[in-house]
């Protein structure tokens, strides 16, 4: 997903395997937040209630779009 998230960093936890936010969740959470503080929040945030569901496929799904 690195490559399709805009200002995304690969970030590598010592000692911590496939469950990440299980296994160190002060470190993902602290990373999280300095992500989401860095980011341009104009920018970053869809301005509509429609527009969420297109953000979050296009961002997790490598923008395959799912329809509900």
């Amino acid at each position: 997903m690195l490559p399709r998230i805009p200002h995304a960093k690969l970030h590598v936890l010592a000692g911590t395997g496939h469950l990440s936010p299980l296994e160190s969740p002060n470190e993902v959470a602290r990373l999280i937040h300095a992500f989401v503080s860095e980011l341009d929040q104009d920018h970053a945030r869809p301005k509509t209630l429609e527009a969420f569901p297109v953000a979050f496929d296009t961002a997790c799904s490598f923008g395959a779009t799912f329809r509900v």
